[in-house]
């Protein structure tokens, strides 16, 4: 993987059998990084549960390469479900991020950012309510969004959001909607 991360996995036979898929644990390292969990692949998409452990930014670019921007940050990651693709797709956990900085990747000033945490919120067959707040301010919402059970991804960077992260967004905010 890019920045130096390795991904390992170990098949879990007796779980694939139960739960009807291809079932693994898997483990990433690297640099500034240790996250783990299970997966389980299905033909109509991928169920991660249990993934905890401390990641780096150089993770985040890996995972999502196309984003504009990049972060040299610590986050701590507790997400007890992740699932792209099939008939409930949603997320619930949270991911904390210490101190760091962020900057776009063509060039300026990197932007110090204070720790932020990351929840998702998942309500039985209602999808999932994301948010993106300071510590200790957590109604002070910088990013809002949802993923509905079809998969439906709507962010929306608040104007304190853009005024926190403008490497994230346009003065003012922004509003970006996708297909996971």
């Amino acid at each position: 993987m890019p920045g130096g991360a390795r991904l390992g996995w170990r098949w879990a036979p007796l779980r694939s059998i139960a739960r009807l898929g291809f079932a693994l644990d898997w483990q990433t390292t690297g640099p500034g990084s240790d996250v783990a969990g299970q997966a389980l692949i299905r033909a109509d998409g991928v169920l991660l549960e249990q993934v905890s452990g401390q990641a780096s930014g150089a993770l985040l670019a890996a995972i999502a390469p196309d984003l504009p921007f990049s972060c040299d940050m610590p986050l701590n990651i507790d997400l007890r479900r992740a699932a792209i693709g099939g008939k409930a797709q949603g997320f619930t956990g949270q991911i904390l991020s210490d101190a760091g900085t962020c900057g776009l990747k063509a060039g300026g000033v990197a932007t110090a950012v204070a720790p932020l945490v990351a929840i998702a919120a998942q309500g039985p067959d209602q999808g999932s309510e994301l948010t993106l707040a300071p510590q200790g301010q957590r109604r002070r919402k910088l990013i809002e969004g949802s993923v509905s059970p079809e998969g439906h991804l709507r962010l929306r960077v608040t104007a304190d959001g853009a005024e926190a992260l403008p490497f994230a967004s346009t003065p003012g905010g922004l509003v970006l909607e996708t297909n996971l």
